[in-house]
């Protein structure tokens, strides 16, 4: 066999990247194909290392150190990276549960050092995984589902959103996990749900069905509202925000 010309082909299945404003690389985990760092290198080229084989999940840089990040396999197994060593945190949680095939964690914006993952339940650890501790009752309504996706906000050091398998709920805390109240989503199949960051009341939630809605807001101030204008018919997986401008982008 010969090679016809493959070189080039855009084949990887991304599943995160991770991006912080101190650091130089970028992370981007895969299926099959690990977790990879990505270096910009100018008029040499740019470089690739393998940080994390199999199938790359989650990831996250440190956004005061950036020689600390955090990486992650299927099911919820998470890795830290520091100048010292690289060791799995996920095993230093209480019962070392098992979560979505990408289990969501994030750094909380006032607390390089503070991570929040979310399971069956929504876990806190403020010292890079060492110790953890769960802020939440289980919160999926149906067994051996968990929890999709995490999202925080620098407008409210306590304020943790959530969203699980199979459920049109928006779960929600302003305390840290004292008290957690439910919010009603009027469409269905919802992907993702992203805080604006300079109000803890005002989220953003995506869709993933076909013939359905695609994209909504939601502000305490005002309820609901659908944000389709020229988006195509199929669905959307993700949503960011540029917190310099307020622009949203989203991934189909």
């Amino acid at each position: 066999w010969s090679n016809r010309s493959s070189d080039g082909l855009g084949i990887t299945d991304f599943y995160t990247n991770a991006v912080a404003s101190n650091s130089a690389y970028v992370l981007r985990s895969s299926q099959d194909n690990g977790t990879k760092m990505i270096v910009p290198g100018g008029g040499s080229g740019t470089a690739s290392y393998d940080v994390g084989g199999g199938d790359g999940m989650n990831c996250v840089i440190d956004f005061t150190d950036n020689s600390t990040y955090y990486y992650s396999f299927p099911s919820g197994s998470i890795n830290v990276h520091t100048s010292i060593a690289d060791s799995n945190i996920s095993h230093n949680i209480p019962g070392t549960p098992q979560g979505a095939w990408v289990t969501p964690f994030v750094l909380m914006p006032s607390c390089n050092t503070c991570l929040i993952a979310g399971y069956d339940k929504v876990y806190i650890s403020r010292n890079q995984g060492t110790t953890w501790n769960s802020i939440s009752n289980v919160l999926p309504i149906y067994p051996n589902t968990n929890i999709e996706r995490i999202a925080v906000t620098p407008a409210d050091a306590n304020t943790i959103y959530a969203i699980v398998d199979y459920s049109d709920t928006v779960y929600y805390t302003h305390d840290l996990g004292v008290v957690w109240k439910k919010l009603a989503i009027p469409y269905p199949g919802v992907s993702d749900v992203k805080v604006d960051a300079k109000d803890k009341d005002h989220i953003w939630v995506t869709f993933s069905g076909y013939n359905t809605d695609k994209v909504a807001e939601y502000k305490a101030s005002t309820g609901w509202h659908t944000m389709n204008e020229n988006l195509p018919n199929v669905p959307v997986a993700c949503i960011e925000e540029d917190t310099a401008t307020g622009g949203l982008y989203v991934g189909t």
